[in-house]
């Protein structure tokens, strides 16, 4: 059901030493001790007109064996939709609803290849099997497994919950750590808002380390224009859809009955 990727290390992980020197100088750096350390290549998004998703470079330093998982979350939300079912035995309709409680926007974990089992592991706090521990599931007495699995079905058709099992690499372990790389997605389906960007460092069956950064995504040009629009200014930003949906209308059928003329 999880999506497997490999990224390359793309401008960064070509000089391990460097890294290393630059990330233990860095003010842009999140620290959480134990040597361990996480710094974003950006951590704002502008989304403009023909935004079509995009991908970030993220590099740390973990204790030497250790394993990287990195998590981007999302805020957590109540999310309400149509449970289906067949009406008579002949039928599908929506025949309820079924609201997902504390369920985050986006859940995305990236590991190396060798690290992948952890992602899957109950007893760490990171992995989908917690995350299926965390939301609810309204009204009580639902089959909860069954709606859980396509829930997760549905948000990994957005791309905003996924795992990538060899998205991190290891370019060198020296006595300062061991450095790693990992290029992190950002679809089109991720929209403004906060993000948080979480390392665990897991070794011996523990977690040993963590660090967050945080990331930002907002709208630019006409995606803000449109979005100030519709919470500013609602009833315009209706007639302003109304208008553009009838004109569209028009448009077409105009095409077409010049098309049924020849």
């Amino acid at each position: 059901m999880r999506r497997k990727a490999s990224f390359g290390f793309g401008s960064f992980g070509t000089l391990p030493m460097l890294i290393l020197a630059l990330l233990m100088a860095s003010t842009a750096v999140a620290r959480a001790g134990d040597g361990v350390s996480l710094k974003l290549e950006k951590d704002l998004i502008k989304i403009g007109t023909f935004y079509n998703g995009t991908t970030i470079e993220a590099q740390g330093i973990v204790p030497n064996g250790a394993e990287v998982v990195i998590r981007v979350t999302g805020h957590p939300e109540d999310l309400a939709l149509k449970k289906k079912g067949k009406v008579l035995g002949l039928l599908w309709m929506n025949v309820s609803d079924i609201t997902f409680k504390n369920a985050p926007e986006v859940y995305m974990l990236y590991s190396s290849a060798s690290g992948q089992s952890l992602l899957e592991d109950p007893k760490y706090e990171f992995s989908f099997p917690a995350l299926e521990r965390r939301i609810e599931i309204e009204p009580a007495g639902e089959d909860f497994d069954f709606l859980f699995g396509e829930f997760i079905k549905l948000k990994e058709k957005e791309e905003t919950y996924a795992s990538f099992t060899s998205a991190v690499h290891y370019p060198e372990e020296s006595d300062s750590g061991r450095v790693f790389s990992v290029t992190l997605n950002v679809p089109p389906k991720m929209k403004k808002g906060d993000y948080k960007v979480d390392l665990f460092a897991v070794k011996d069956g523990k977690v040993v380390g963590s660090a967050s950064s945080d990331l930002k995504i907002e709208y630019v040009g006409l995606p803000k224009f449109l979005d100030d629009l519709a919470f500013q200014h609602a009833l315009l930003y209706g007639l302003l859809a109304a208008g553009v949906a009838i004109a569209a209308g028009l448009i077409i059928g105009s095409i077409f009955k010049g098309g049924g003329g020849h």
